[in-house]
């Protein structure tokens, strides 16, 4: 284990991780207490958290084949490009004087869903890729420690500041941390393991899960019960 600490790459993965934290942190769970202050924002959030639910569930098997089949230092760098230019745009939006609503925070929230739902996995199988076998157990359980310690931490903390200093300023802290943590993956040397894999079809992808789902009715409302919950 001593030899992972001298391992320059083990930081820049931490690094990475809690910036990410701290941006999904942000977006899971302030964007939401925003969403829910509106009119009629209780209802509108349960409905868009239906209906990501269910476009993530279906989003799955592709984000499982993509994982193996592309590279997942790629794969990190895509899903952090994609929060700096969706918060980017949100942020610039308010920095021109313009006001949030309900739909700039359900934009904001599917995207961080999405972002959510790719990083995670990556992340995990980005290390146990890049470190060995008997480094990959504890560095996973410290990366998920780390990871909801800091998101739950930013949540709370950006949804009390969020009282006292403008949406836009947050935001910008917001991207700022996809930023930081783009640069941070970008530093790490990685060069990606050959494997075959069968080629699926992405249709083929996409409906993976329903098939699975019939007959499982009960598996799948508890499956929905427990995302929409969280």
């Amino acid at each position: 284990m001593s030899s992972l600490y001298h391992d320059s790459r083990l930081y820049y993965i931490l690094g990475a991780n809690s910036l990410s934290a701290i941006g999904s942190g942000i977006v899971m769970i302030t964007i939401p207490w925003l969403l829910i202050k509106e009119s009629g924002g209780e209802t509108m959030f349960g409905y868009v958290s239906i209906i990501a639910t269910l476009i993530m569930f279906l989003l799955t098997p592709f984000i499982g084949q993509s994982i193996d089949r592309f590279s997942r230092k790629s794969l990190l760098l895509c899903n952090e490009g994609l929060g700096i230019i969706v918060i980017g745009i949100m942020t610039v939006w308010g920095f021109i004087g313009q006001s949030y609503d309900s739909f700039h925070y359900i934009i904001i929230y599917i995207a961080g869903s999405f972002y959510y739902l790719l990083f995670y996995p990556t992340i995990f199988a980005f290390n146990q890729e890049i470190f060995q076998a008997e480094h990959y157990k504890n560095l996973s359980g410290t990366m998920e420690i780390q990871g909801q310690l800091t998101q739950v931490i930013a949540g709370a903390a950006a949804s009390f500041l969020i009282e006292i200093v403008s949406l836009k300023w947050i935001l910008l802290v917001d991207m700022l941390t996809f930023v930081g943590a783009f640069f941070l993956f970008l530093c790490i040397p990685y060069v990606k393991k050959k494997t075959v894999k069968e080629k699926v079809t992405f249709k083929k992808q996409m409906f993976e899960g329903i098939h699975f789902m019939k007959g499982r009715s009960k598996f799948f409302w508890f499956l929905l019960a427990t995302y929409t919950s969280s």
